[in-house]
């Protein structure tokens, strides 16, 4: 009972990592609030996801120096008073950045606690299944901090938006009382998981097919996004099939589809074996290229399902696959860069994608295209991999 517990507790912990994400709700306002800032205000929507990646980054060290539960309410208490401090203080526009900058360390030093602890507490019926219901935690929360913020800050209230932060007070008490405090490195932990010549080698060197799914979560992040930083210019300026209103009911559809997604991802994984990351891949980046190519409203929401389907079975598949195939320090610091990896993965995108794209000619459309076939190649690469490295993580698993 107290394992089922901790793992509920961990699980709403993820449901608050990405906190940050409801500041794009209020930027108009702000945006209003602060004219000729245009350049500054900005930096409220971007820079909590550079200080996400860098946190994240940074939470490979400190994950393996400090405390694990001290760290996860020491974020979560500086996201909510950074909320706090904007919607009751009256700050200029640079205090307003900061603060909302400050919100991103969650999404980097709780993410990836959460994710290396979640595989050591589960039991074996679910350890294949834990890193599926933190993903659609992650998607779930992002959902409902937009559908908060807009309640609070209705009338224009843009300061008022910030009290959405008071959701995870609740959950900071929870992580006091109930969250494992454990270490991923202690003895107990190695024996709990696995026999004691198994810990001293995996805490000697990282396995090869890790190694090989943290590059291709690297690349993965890179490309993938191509459908999330696109089809809104595809949608509404280059294939002209609707405005904001089918943007928005795409992309909600999205959100939706992701969930189920990474609730599936086991039976996914079960089903398809070996074959489960490369059709995953595949599938998303098929569904990317389709409203390239049949620019209609109908491919529009065909892609919102297939894409976003593929994609988060394999984000989830990719981060089973090394929650469960690596240990101690090794999975501390996979799961670190997996974070670091999504953070800076959304950045690249805006840049490398244009660039290749930039052969075929300048547009949305061209980037989309490139990344869906990136995607696809990607997946098709994998399977050179997967099939030995499925049964040899499953096999060690067991």
């Amino acid at each position: 009972m107290k394992k089922a517990i901790s793992l509920i507790v961990v699980l709403l912990s993820s449901f608050t990592v990405y906190i940050y994400s409801f500041t794009t709700i209020v930027l108009g306002d702000i945006y209003a609030a602060f004219p000729g800032q245009d350049s500054v205000t900005v930096l409220i929507a971007s820079l909590p996801a550079v200080v996400m990646m860098l946190s994240a980054f940074a939470s490979a060290f400190l994950l393996a120096k400090f405390n694990r539960k001290a760290l996860v309410i020491i974020s979560l208490i500086i996201a909510v008073a950074a909320g706090l401090v904007v919607a009751y203080v009256e700050l200029p526009i640079a205090g307003i950045v900061a603060c909302s900058a400050l919100m991103g360390i969650p999404a980097g030093i709780v993410a990836a606690a959460n994710a290396s602890v979640l595989p050591l507490i589960a039991p074996d019926s679910l350890k294949d299944k834990v890193m599926g219901f933190h993903q659609a935690a992650l998607m779930l929360g992002q959902t409902l901090f937009a559908l908060i913020c807009g309640f609070f800050a209705r009338g224009g209230n843009w300061a008022g938006g910030f009290k959405t932060v008071y959701v995870i007070i609740p959950v900071i008490v929870l992580v006091m009382l109930f969250y494992p405090n454990v270490s991923v490195d202690s003895k107990a932990e190695h024996k709990v998981e696995e026999s004691k010549s198994e810990a001293e080698e995996s805490g000697s060197r990282m396995p090869l097919y890790a190694i090989l799914l943290l590059g291709t979560y690297f690349l993965g992040c890179i490309f993938w996004n191509g459908w999330y930083l696109n089809n809104s210019v595809v949608i509404i300026n280059e294939a002209r099939v609707g405005d904001s209103t089918l943007v928005g009911g795409v992309n909600s559809l999205c959100t939706a589809v992701s969930m189920v997604g990474c609730i599936a991802v086991s039976f996914w994984m079960k089903a398809f074996k070996g074959w489960a990351l490369p059709v995953a891949l595949l599938l998303g980046g098929f569904c990317t290229f389709l409203p390239t190519v049949i620019p209609t409203v109908a491919c529009c929401y065909i892609a919102a399902i297939g894409c976003q389907l593929g994609i988060m079975i394999a984000i989830s598949a990719l981060q089973t696959y090394i929650g469960l195939g690596t240990k101690g320090k090794n999975l501390t610091t996979a799961m670190s860069l997996l974070q670091a990896f999504e953070g800076s993965g959304v950045f690249l995108c805006g840049y490398v994608v244009p660039f290749i794209a930039g052969i075929f000619g300048e547009s949305a459309r061209s980037n989309m295209m490139v990344a869906a076939v990136a995607t696809m190649l990607i997946g098709l690469a994998t399977y050179t991999f997967m099939r030995k490295a499925h049964g040899q993580v499953f096999a060690n698993a067991q």
